[in-house]
């Protein structure tokens, strides 16, 4: 997994360069596997790899940087939604090639391990491996290479070497040079063969990287195929020569059925490279005479499917060989289901997935074909509503549901390589989502969306480093709209924050405020430890199990560290009731603490209420001017402000201090006496003032207030 994410890293660092920087992505992946201790079940990964790359046509990649040809993201896609006939064709030709250099390696290496038997001699050319590699593998020949006189002999050159099989492995290998040569030298035994060969490798000449271009028809003019129809018929399928038979069958396809060449097709790359071979990939309609003798890729797929993966591993040991077939017949999305299935080799699956999606070879769900739970699936796929043609229903692979399964893997501790993948998504709309759901999930508010500093001024997060600033913020608003919908309020304010919409964060906390602003409060808030974080979740006291102690926290040093920001809110009503809402927090602190004298006094500086008959008018004017979140707690306002005043009144002593209301401070003003009556005033005007705001109060509130009034009496 860490060798895979490296890439991916590497492969986001240059995509956010201007223009989009090309990577060779799949070179890259492989490199990253062939770096992992070898084994044979790890050498198949990194063979899987090396199709891939040679289908796309990765060519001379460094670290990543191509060298000559260059493939950049959704390379194909426009082609492979089309289903075009010369993007087919260009990837059975990618196909061929890693098949063909596959086996020419083993090939050279089997004639280096073996010089001495080989007899490679001095001469240049393949075929002298050829010859030197059936030399020490016999068994290979007709016959096992043993011959006896008769009319179905095997043509044999100069030197006695049967002909047929060298001209089939010179093939084998991609080497149709090579068997020209052969051809050519032995054209007195072999007749038109030669002539015939030349006018194969003529169409099947290697493609250029425009997959738009219309494809060869890749097949001989009329007459020579007839001509090659009819030797086939009338001289080759009397011969017991397995490799002469094959030989004819490539260059005009004369025995395409199942199960022919069986002899000599001993393994599935050898059946896979033939079949890949015979294919033929235009819009050409054939003459009737030829029709049978015709090939399409369809066809081999329809063979693959039918055969099923036990066909190819009967035991089941080896996944990867019927993975490795369903990639060359470019059935890519059942390849990576399949590979899905396969529990050892999950985590290969979702980056050949990432390949193929990153170069647009894959078939993906449209936004309403199936539900956002499934993988994959059949039909209403993106290329069926845009082909032009080809078959429909094609399958399809969800790579925002792939993608977003495989980093809860290690979202909770590799948040930053989670992000990674996700910004692989090239749908906007889905990677906003997927990272939204990711920020709330692992809570890493910080290291992905960054912080405010008191300046104001942000500290990018990991998610700024790959994605434009608008993306960035809306990630940020989705996040805090989704945990505001969750319940999550203190989460909301974080990230409303981080995306600098104020208003909502003092909404959000007015709201809450108002919730709980009558509550039993914790610990004392003036003893919280706070975090040295210059941001918001700074804020958080740490020793408080207290979700008001908490709230009214987070309000209050939000507002001491970023009061010139939250001073930026547009609707200025907002505002003042969230300085109200504090300061009511504050006095409600007091009052359950039965801290008395600090609380009247925290009340008269808030100056809700009149403290005498003087000041009635004006407050009452005041009152119809604040916001429903203060008056949904009108009615426990003015009880506590009565409370407070009983209590004040029950406790004096000739030595009490008071606290006068026209002054707000705590002191010795005059007799026991003198403070009775202040409190008694402040008491009669508070309910004079409850019955001429025409305030709906709750069933006793009233009659309390009258009570404690009289008890002051």
């Amino acid at each position: 997994m860490l060798t895979y994410a490296r890439v991916i890293c590497l492969l986001n660092e240059k995509r956010q360069q201007p223009g989009g920087h090309p990577f060779g992505l799949t070179t890259s992946l492989q490199e990253s596997q062939e770096e992992i201790s070898p084994n044979p079940a790890h050498d198949q990964v990194v063979g899987c790899w090396d199709l891939l790359r040679c289908m796309v046509n990765e060519q001379q990649v460094v670290r990543g940087e191509f060298k000559h040809m260059v493939l950049r993201e959704s390379h194909y896609q426009k082609a492979y939604q089309q289903q075009s006939l010369g993007l087919r064709r260009f990837l059975v030709a990618g196909a061929r090639k890693f098949l063909e250099k596959q086996y020419a390696d083993f090939v050279k290496q089997a004639v280096a391990q073996d010089r001495r038997e080989a007899q490679l001699g001095g001469k240049l050319g393949f075929e002298r491996h050829i010859r030197a590699f059936l030399t020490i593998y016999p068994h290979l020949l007709p016959n096992g290479g043993q011959f006896s006189a008769g009319a179905d002999e095997p043509d044999c050159d100069a030197t006695g070497l049967p002909i047929w099989p060298q001209l089939f492995f010179c093939l084998r290998c991609g080497k149709e040079d090579a068997a020209l040569r052969i051809a050519r030298e032995n054209a007195a035994v072999l007749g038109n063969f030669a002539a015939f060969l030349q006018e194969y490798i003529h169409q099947v000449s290697p493609a250029s990287g425009d997959v738009d271009r219309e494809p060869q028809s890749f097949r001989p003019p009329d007459g020579m195929w007839q001509m090659i129809i009819n030797d086939y018929r009338r001289f080759v399928r009397q011969r017991s020569d397995p490799y002469m038979h094959a030989c004819y069958t490539l260059l005009g396809r004369c025995e395409v059925g199942v199960g022919v060449h069986s002899q000599i097709l001993t393994s599935a790359q050898d059946f896979l490279w033939f079949k890949l071979a015979l294919v033929r990939e235009t819009n050409e309609v054939l003459p009737h005479l030829f029709l049978r003798h015709d090939y399409r890729l369809q066809q081999l797929q329809e063979l693959v499917l039918d055969h099923g993966p036990a066909h190819f591993s009967a035991d089941g040991t080896q996944p990867l060989l019927y993975f490795q077939v369903l990639l060359a017949t470019q059935q890519f999305e059942e390849a990576i289901r399949y590979l899905l299935s396969s529990s050892q080799h999950q985590v290969d699956a979702v980056h050949f997935a990432v390949a193929l999606y990153y170069y647009g070879l894959l078939s993906l769900p449209t936004p309403d074909s199936a539900p956002r739970d499934l993988l994959y699936g059949q039909g209403s796929g993106v290329d069926d509503a845009e082909s032009s043609g080809g078959a429909a229903g094609r399958p399809w692979i969800n790579m925002e549901r792939l993608l977003r399964q495989y980093v809860r893997l290690f979202a909770a501790t590799d948040p930053l390589d989670a992000m990674q993948y996700l910004n692989l998504l090239q749908d906007p709309s889905q990677k906003a989502v997927a990272m939204r759901d990711l920020v709330l999930q692992t809570r890493e508010f910080e290291v992905l969306l960054g912080a405010v500093r008191g300046d104001g001024t942000r500290q990018p997060g990991c998610i700024d480093r790959f994605l434009p600033p608008h993306e960035a913020r809306n990630i940020m608003e989705l996040a805090a709209h989704a945990a505001l919908e969750r319940g999550l309020h203190q989460d909301a304010v974080q990230l409303y924050f981080k995306a600098a919409n104020y208003d909502r964060v003092v909404a959000i906390l007015n709201q809450q405020m108002s919730r709980m602003l009558t509550g039993q409060p914790g610990a004392d808030r003036s003893s919280v430890v706070e975090t040295g974080a210059s941001d918001v979740a700074g804020a958080m006291p740490q020793h408080s199990d207290s979700e008001r102690d908490r709230l009214f926290t987070l309000a209050n040093v939000l507002y001491s560290r970023h009061g010139s920001l939250l001073s930026s809110v547009r609707h200025r009503d907002l505002l003042r009731t969230f300085h109200l809402l504090r300061r009511l927090g504050k006095f409600f602190d007091h009052y359950h603490r039965h801290q008395f004298a600090e609380a009247l006094q925290t009340a008269t500086s808030i100056g809700l209420v009149p403290v005498s008959t003087a000041e009635m008018a004006e407050k009452v004017d005041a009152f119809r001017a604040l916001d429903p979140t203060i008056l949904r707690n009108f009615a426990e306002i003015l009880i506590a402000h009565m409370t407070v005043l009983h209590s004040l009144y029950s406790m004096i002593t000739p030595s009490s201090p008071a606290v006068t209301p026209q002054r707000g401070m705590q002191g010795r003003f005059g007799s026991e006496q003198e403070l009775r009556t202040q409190y008694r005033e402040q008491a009669r005007a508070l309910v004079m003032f409850s019955g001429m705001i025409q305030f709906r109060m709750p069933g006793d509130a009233n009659s309390r207030l009258v009570q404690l009034s009289v008890f002051m009496s």
